[in-house]
Protein backbone atom coordinates (compact mmCIF):
# COMPACT_ATOMS: atom_id res chain seq x y z
CA UNK A 1 0.00 0.00 0.00
CA UNK A 2 2.52 2.71 1.10
CA UNK A 3 4.40 1.29 -2.37
CA UNK A 4 1.12 2.31 -4.32
CA UNK A 5 1.28 5.75 -2.86
CA UNK A 6 4.61 6.16 -3.56
CA UNK A 7 4.45 5.34 -7.15
CA UNK A 8 1.28 7.79 -7.14
CA UNK A 9 3.32 10.47 -5.45
CA UNK A 10 6.03 10.20 -8.00
CA UNK A 11 2.96 10.14 -10.79
CA UNK A 12 2.16 13.46 -9.80
CA UNK A 13 3.57 17.12 -11.19
CA UNK A 14 5.27 19.31 -9.11
CA UNK A 15 1.98 21.61 -8.77
CA UNK A 16 -0.41 19.20 -7.64
CA UNK A 17 2.15 17.71 -4.80
CA UNK A 18 2.60 21.30 -3.87
CA UNK A 19 -1.53 20.98 -3.97
CA UNK A 20 -2.02 17.90 -2.18
CA UNK A 21 1.01 18.91 0.86
CA UNK A 22 -1.22 22.33 1.68
CA UNK A 23 -4.36 20.00 1.54
CA UNK A 24 -2.91 18.25 4.33
CA UNK A 25 -1.65 20.89 5.78
CA UNK A 26 -5.08 22.68 6.39
CA UNK A 27 -6.32 19.80 7.03
CA UNK A 28 -3.73 18.87 9.89
CA UNK A 29 -4.63 22.82 10.97
CA UNK A 30 -7.95 22.21 11.28
CA UNK A 31 -7.80 18.03 12.85
CA UNK A 32 -5.55 19.96 15.54
CA UNK A 33 -7.83 23.09 16.26
CA UNK A 34 -11.25 20.65 16.82
CA UNK A 35 -9.24 17.65 18.13
CA UNK A 36 -6.85 19.50 20.78
CA UNK A 37 -7.18 23.17 21.00
CA UNK A 38 -10.88 23.33 21.10
CA UNK A 39 -11.47 20.73 23.93
CA UNK A 40 -8.28 22.34 25.90
CA UNK A 41 -9.78 25.50 25.52
CA UNK A 42 -13.13 24.48 27.13
CA UNK A 43 -11.62 22.68 30.07
CA UNK A 44 -9.92 26.33 30.63
CA UNK A 45 -12.87 27.73 30.87
CA UNK A 46 -14.56 25.58 33.18
CA UNK A 47 -11.42 25.16 34.95
CA UNK A 48 -12.03 28.95 35.47
CA UNK A 49 -15.45 29.26 36.01
CA UNK A 50 -15.13 26.70 38.79
CA UNK A 51 -12.34 28.92 40.82
CA UNK A 52 -14.75 32.43 39.94
CA UNK A 53 -17.38 30.04 41.79
CA UNK A 54 -15.24 29.12 44.39
CA UNK A 55 -14.10 32.82 45.30
CA UNK A 56 -17.68 33.99 45.05
CA UNK A 57 -18.27 31.31 47.79
CA UNK A 58 -15.57 32.28 50.15
CA UNK A 59 -16.50 36.13 49.80
CA UNK A 60 -19.94 35.03 50.31
CA UNK A 61 -18.62 32.82 53.49
CA UNK A 62 -16.56 35.84 55.04
CA UNK A 63 -19.11 38.28 54.64
CA UNK A 64 -21.87 35.99 56.92
CA UNK A 65 -18.54 36.05 59.42
CA UNK A 66 -20.12 38.44 61.72
CA UNK A 67 -23.93 37.32 61.34
CA UNK A 68 -22.18 34.07 62.50
CA UNK A 69 -20.02 35.32 65.09
CA UNK A 70 -23.44 36.51 66.73
CA UNK A 71 -25.97 33.57 66.55
CA UNK A 72 -23.10 31.74 67.88
CA UNK A 73 -23.08 33.60 71.27
CA UNK A 74 -27.59 33.70 71.47
CA UNK A 75 -28.62 30.29 73.08
CA UNK A 76 -30.25 27.98 71.52
CA UNK A 77 -33.61 27.01 72.13
CA UNK A 78 -34.84 23.72 72.92
CA UNK A 79 -36.27 22.16 69.50
CA UNK A 80 -40.50 22.78 69.81
CA UNK A 81 -41.00 20.42 66.72
CA UNK A 82 -40.37 16.73 64.83
CA UNK A 83 -37.31 16.83 63.07
CA UNK A 84 -38.98 16.40 59.61
CA UNK A 85 -41.21 19.07 60.09
CA UNK A 86 -37.98 21.52 61.30
CA UNK A 87 -36.12 20.37 58.33
CA UNK A 88 -38.95 21.30 55.68
CA UNK A 89 -39.74 24.67 56.94
CA UNK A 90 -36.30 25.47 57.29
CA UNK A 91 -35.53 24.45 54.03
CA UNK A 92 -38.23 25.92 52.73
CA UNK A 93 -37.33 29.42 54.22
CA UNK A 94 -33.83 28.92 52.91
CA UNK A 95 -35.03 27.69 48.86
CA UNK A 96 -32.73 24.22 49.67
CA UNK A 97 -34.61 21.19 47.89
CA UNK A 98 -34.15 17.83 49.72
CA UNK A 99 -35.75 14.64 49.66
CA UNK A 100 -35.83 12.65 53.37
CA UNK A 101 -35.43 8.80 52.87
CA UNK A 102 -36.86 6.35 55.40
CA UNK A 103 -33.46 6.30 57.62
CA UNK A 104 -33.24 9.47 58.41
CA UNK A 105 -30.77 10.45 55.07
CA UNK A 106 -31.69 13.58 53.16
CA UNK A 107 -30.67 13.81 49.36
CA UNK A 108 -29.65 16.84 47.70
CA UNK A 109 -30.72 17.23 44.09
CA UNK A 110 -28.14 19.15 42.65
CA UNK A 111 -28.19 23.11 43.85
CA UNK A 112 -26.17 25.60 44.29
CA UNK A 113 -23.16 25.57 47.76
CA UNK A 114 -24.49 29.08 49.27
CA UNK A 115 -27.88 28.23 50.22
CA UNK A 116 -26.51 24.82 51.30
CA UNK A 117 -24.30 26.49 53.64
CA UNK A 118 -26.55 29.17 54.82
CA UNK A 119 -28.88 26.25 55.41
CA UNK A 120 -26.84 24.11 57.59
CA UNK A 121 -25.70 27.32 59.46
CA UNK A 122 -28.44 28.50 60.20
CA UNK A 123 -29.69 24.85 61.61
CA UNK A 124 -26.98 24.47 63.73
CA UNK A 125 -26.97 28.15 65.62
CA UNK A 126 -30.87 28.57 65.55
CA UNK A 127 -32.37 24.99 65.81
CA UNK A 128 -28.71 23.07 67.66
CA UNK A 129 -28.92 20.91 64.51
CA UNK A 130 -25.45 18.87 63.78
CA UNK A 131 -24.29 17.08 60.90
CA UNK A 132 -23.60 13.60 61.26
CA UNK A 133 -23.03 12.59 58.01
CA UNK A 134 -22.10 14.86 54.83
CA UNK A 135 -21.33 13.57 51.05
CA UNK A 136 -21.34 16.03 47.92
CA UNK A 137 -20.04 15.56 44.80
CA UNK A 138 -19.99 18.41 42.57
CA UNK A 139 -21.41 18.02 38.99
CA UNK A 140 -20.48 19.99 35.86
CA UNK A 141 -22.45 22.63 36.06
CA UNK A 142 -20.93 23.81 39.25
CA UNK A 143 -24.16 22.27 41.13
CA UNK A 144 -23.71 20.06 44.08
CA UNK A 145 -25.72 17.07 44.89
CA UNK A 146 -25.30 14.58 47.76
CA UNK A 147 -26.19 13.06 51.18
CA UNK A 148 -26.96 14.25 54.86
CA UNK A 149 -27.68 13.22 57.95
CA UNK A 150 -28.05 15.51 61.09
CA UNK A 151 -27.91 14.78 64.70
CA UNK A 152 -30.10 16.27 67.24
CA UNK A 153 -28.74 17.75 70.63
Amino acid sequence: MIENLTQRWRRCGQREQWLLMLCAAVLLLFFSQHLLLSPLYNWRQQQQQGLEQAQRDLQWIQSQQSRIETLQQQPTPPPTEALPSLLQRSASEMNVPFSLAKNGVLTLPPQPFSPLLAWLAQLELRDGMQVRRLSLQMGQSGQLTGELEFKHD
